[in-house]
């Protein structure tokens, strides 16, 4: 049998950092992913549904967009409130710092633009001109959000989550800017961590108060 590979061990207390950040953040980030996964089957399974007897162009056969974006925001609400509790939770482990300060309103809005970005892009693909009929591109639009891309998405999601929770915890203290030590930075993450520790909830130099600045950013906040 295949041995299983050994887990690369910190090397700098930078990596040991981001570790401790990627521990903190890894039970919530599996379950929200796997509740956005059901949302997509749940949603996939209304779609063709409505599309079964439709041929050519499709145009009041959708379910009503809102109605759409709340059952992904309603799927990932609750993650992602654990996700902040784990940021804030963090935020205490890493500098004592604790706060009585809420998150909620963050946590709604990174719910919803989670919804808007997959169901948007699921309309956009579905609606499009193209060969097949209406089942058959829902199908395919489905099919592309299900492995990878979701998997990245609800990454970015948990991770801004996160970072919310550090910067809601903090609130009164400052925060510095790290960049992912594996990544290349991009020029905007660049200017977050030349630039000094700032008051949490203030942007830094890039216009965000905290991560992901793009999709895919590793980068994070700590308490100073």
């Amino acid at each position: 049998p295949k041995k299983a590979p050994t887990p690369v061990k910190p090397e700098t207390p930078l990596d040991e950092l981001f570790a401790r950040r990627d521990r903190a953040i890894n039970e919530s980030l599996s379950v929200l992913t796997r509740k956005v996964k059901r949302a997509l089957q749940d949603d996939q399974n209304v779609t063709l549904e409505r599309l079964r007897e439709v041929k050519g162009p499709i145009t009041t056969e959708l379910e009503d967009e809102l109605e759409q974006r709340r059952r992904y925001g309603e799927a990932a609400v609750d993650a992602l409130a654990d996700a902040a509790a784990a940021g804030m939770q963090f935020a205490f482990d890493e500098a004592g710092v604790a706060s009585v300060a809420q998150a909620r309103a963050g946590i709604d809005d990174c719910a919803a633009d989670l919804a808007v970005t997959i169901v948007l892009a699921l309309r956009k693909r579905i609606l499009a001109d193209g060969n097949g009929d209406a089942a058959e591109r829902a199908n395919a639009a489905y099919k592309e959000w299900r492995g990878a891309r979701v998997e990245r998405l609800c990454t970015d999601a948990a991770r801004r989550a996160f970072h919310l929770g550090v910067a809601t915890a903090c609130t009164g203290r400052t925060l510095r800017f790290f960049p992912a030590p594996n990544d290349a930075p991009c020029d905007a993450c660049a200017l977050d961590a030349a630039a000094p520790p700032r008051p949490a909830g203030q942007a830094f130099p890039s216009g965000s108060a905290y991560p992901p600045l793009h999709a895919g950013c590793a980068c994070t906040v700590v308490p100073v």
